[in-house]
């Protein structure tokens, strides 16, 4: 029949399989969680050289870092982290975005194309 496993054993498979460090970061936002302040993430600003990709993925490691959780947890979180994007563009691409039709509501690579799309002929 099957074993019962103490909670030590169940630790003791987490520590093996997710690595020490997370579960020491995993147990200290839990027992100590920060305050969010979107605004860090907020003061990022795209360059005018950085690629649309390399752009995305350095805002989504901030947003991680600073709010504790992925971007895309949340349907909230989603909306707040495509406004955010949006900010961080040149003032002419953010006009261009303007004249998309719900993009809160596409899909992420279909945003993302959009903002390629206007970021290239912006450039």
């Amino acid at each position: 029949m099957g074993q019962m496993l103490a909670l030590g054993d169940i630790k003791a498979i987490l520590s093996q399989s997710l690595g020490k460090a997370k579960m020491i970061d995993h147990s200290l936002r839990d027992s100590y969680p920060t305050r969010a302040d979107p605004g860090r993430v907020e003061k990022i600003k795209m360059e005018e050289d950085e690629s649309v990709a390399e752009f995305a993925l350095k805002l989504q490691k901030a947003w991680r870092e600073e709010m504790g959780e992925a971007w895309d947890e949340t349907a909230a979180s989603q909306t707040l982290f495509r406004m955010m994007v949006k900010k961080a563009l040149p003032m002419e691409v953010q006009d261009q975005l303007d004249t998309v039709v719900g993009p809160s509501t596409m899909a992420w690579p279909t945003f993302e194309a959009n903002i390629i799309h206007y970021v290239e002929l912006h450039r």
